[in-house]
């Protein structure tokens, strides 16, 4: 679907969190032969999330935030905030075509008509 459009039409927004598990690995690839064995003490630590904005240009918004994103934080990030949308073309322009993935914070009806009344296409 994504070849219907032009590169510099494209919008990506996601989310994405840091935190003390982040870094921990729970499988690994040893030598033949030998167990992969770790040792290590943890803390996990206070949790960040951002929500970045990316075109083919570079980054057009970003919002950080203490702990974890829900639909109600990434709703507000595109509503409130005015990061992204404001920056965005009406379609067919550039940076006219949201994308999101498949997750269930992204299919919220209140964000698809925020951005289709911006002229978005989403």
């Amino acid at each position: 679907m994504l070849s219907t459009y032009a590169s510099h039409q494209l919008v990506f927004i996601d989310k994405s969190n840091k935190d003390g598990w982040t870094l921990v690995q729970l499988s690994g690839c040893p030598p033949v032969g030998e167990q992969a064995v770790e040792s290590m003490t943890h803390k996990c630590g206070k949790c960040w999330s951002i929500i970045p904005t990316l075109t083919t240009d570079g980054y057009i918004a970003l919002h950080a935030i203490s702990g974890s994103v829900n639909g109600e934080d990434f709703f507000e990030f595109d509503k409130n905030y005015n990061r992204a949308l404001p920056k965005m073309g009406q379609f067919p322009q550039c940076n006219s075509v949201l994308v999101m993935d498949n997750a269930s914070i992204h299919k919220s009806k209140a964000l698809c008509q925020v951005v289709e009344e911006a002229g978005s296409f989403n």
